[in-house]
């Protein structure tokens, strides 16, 4: 939920005449039933090996952080390896769930949400889904 004073006139009239079936407005508030969001990612194996060696050490505490994080809500990614994980520009560390070939950021990202979501994860879930 968002504050619709928080949105422009013209971009709420485009959510609401292309995304009608997951955006949509209750009183003052816009409603966003699904939303996913693309990031670009350097695999974290890369970012440790082309780092200064103290954004390398806190990109391995911030991996370790996001595998607790993931264990917590009972996600048990089969590999661990290093290049499994991404580094946002912002120096965060995230699961870097791959796309197959026949499958869409949208639907990746509804089933990391549910995974989550059976996992014990609460109702508000958010999953990144990365372009390398």
């Amino acid at each position: 939920m968002f504050p619709r004073a928080r949105f422009e006139h013209d971009l709420l009239e485009e959510l609401l005449r292309t995304c009608s079936h997951t955006v949509w407005i209750e009183g003052d508030r816009v409603i966003v039933d699904l939303a996913y969001i693309e990031r670009k990612l350097v695999p974290l194996n890369v970012f440790v090996r082309e780092a200064e060696p103290a954004q390398a050490k806190a990109a391995i505490l911030e991996y370790a952080e996001a595998v607790e994080d993931l264990a917590s809500c009972n996600i048990f990614p089969g590999d661990l390896l290093l290049k499994n994980f991404g580094v946002t520009r912002h120096g965060r560390v995230a699961l870097a769930h791959e796309l197959a070939a026949s499958r869409s950021a949208e639907a990746t990202c509804r089933s990391l949400i549910e995974l989550a979501k059976a996992g014990g994860g609460l109702d508000n879930v958010t999953a990144v889904v990365a372009c390398f």
